[in-house]
């Protein structure tokens, strides 16, 4: 799973840097500008959240027909609010796909179908690529959306099995476990907030160009932390079922100490050479790179806190760190400009996951 975490990351990681210099800065900014406003419908739409299905399929609870035929619903009139406010068909396809995707992923970790995780994982990133590159000759920019949006749609596959099991059952277990899957979904929303919010602000305050560079700092920092966030999907599931998972998060939390320290001397100079017109970059890596640190700790906790079943922690984890980012950009950023935005983002994730910690040592004492 791991390993397939990697492979695929890596493949549409280099495409995502490809990219950046294709469309340059301003292309790069609107693109992650559509897609936060997809992610964030497609989240939504989710019903239960993704934590939801992972710990109850872990725990053999017979909850996904249920819960896949509330999310094909939401995600349908999500999808239809987004066309109607942007008039953006590709980012509407988007909506559905990623949502429905999504799920089938997170159903088999916690079904501990690893290999197949794999599979479905590695085979998105490879036609999110082909659709993607050919599109973009067709639709230029919009082509790139339309194409991950199309990638997701094979997969679709995994909603039939689920359609066609009985409601009824599910639907009594979803009703007896409903503050958990409610509380789990909110976290989903919380933290596709976490993860898009800046963009949706950035735009607005400070421009496309500045929005590309910030986006471009971004999927190199996702691509960073490949490697925790393969162990995250994994403990959660491990956690759930009450296994021993100590040892493979020490090894996370070392991995991406070393990582970052690396990260802040060496990547600078060479995206200077590599993408000329991001001038800003020199800039917001060197600090956004150290929140790499407290955020993939924070994910270790989470991942116990959630085997618990204890989701509202996780909650107010991204409630604290949307608060204080979107603060620290109206008054760091409005002071320091573009450093003002990459110390939010730092200060933000050290927050969260300190108040983390804390639930995470009463839970163990």
């Amino acid at each position: 799973m791991a390993t397939a975490n990697i492979i695929g990351n890596s493949i549409s990681g280099l495409f995502w840097l490809y990219l950046a210099n294709l469309l340059g800065t301003e292309g790069y900014g609107e693109i992650s500008y559509f897609l936060a406003i997809g992610g964030i419908a497609s989240t939504i739409s989710i019903i239960g959240g993704t934590y939801s299905i992972v710990v109850f399929s872990a725990k053999n609870f017979n909850m996904q027909p249920i819960i896949y035929l509330l999310t094909l619903i939401s995600s349908l009139i999500s999808a239809l609010i987004v066309f109607i406010i942007s008039e953006n068909y590709a980012i509407t396809i988007y909506v559905v796909g990623y949502a429905i995707f999504n799920l089938a992923l997170n159903e088999f970790v916690g079904l501990k179908l690893y290999k197949i995780w794999s599979r479905n994982y590695i085979a998105q990133k490879i036609l999110f690529i082909i659709f993607a590159y050919i599109l973009y000759l067709l639709f230029d920019s919009h082509g790139v959306i339309l194409g991950l949006a199309l990638s997701f749609f094979p997969f679709m596959i995994r909603l039939i099995p689920n359609l066609k099991q009985n409601f009824s059952s599910s639907y009594t277990v979803f009703k007896s476990k409903i503050y958990f899957i409610l509380n789990s979904h909110v976290i989903d929303v919380s933290g596709i907030l976490r993860g898009q919010i800046s963009n949706l602000l950035i735009a607005p305050l400070f421009g496309f160009a500045l929005l590309g560079n910030y986006f471009l700092v971004i999927q190199i920092l996702s691509f960073l932390a490949i490697i925790p966030s393969s162990i995250f999907r994994f403990t959660l599931s491990e956690d759930s079922s009450g296994k021993q998972t100590k040892n493979i998060k020490i090894f996370g939390i070392a991995f991406i100490t070393l990582i970052t320290i690396l990260a802040v001397f060496i990547l600078p100079p060479i995206v200077e050479i590599i993408f000329p017109e991001y001038t800003h970059f020199s800039i917001l890596m060197p600090i956004m790179c150290f929140a790499l640190i407290p955020s993939n700790i924070g994910l270790m906790f989470s991942s116990k806190i959630l085997s618990k079943e204890k989701s509202k922690h996780p909650l107010i984890s991204n409630c604290l760190f949307v608060i204080t980012f979107v603060t620290g950009i109206f008054t760091l950023g409005d002071v320091f400009d573009i450093v003002g935005v990459a110390f939010s983002y730092l200060l933000a994730s050290c927050t969260s996951t300190i108040y983390l910690g804390i639930i995470y040592r009463h839970i163990n004492n």
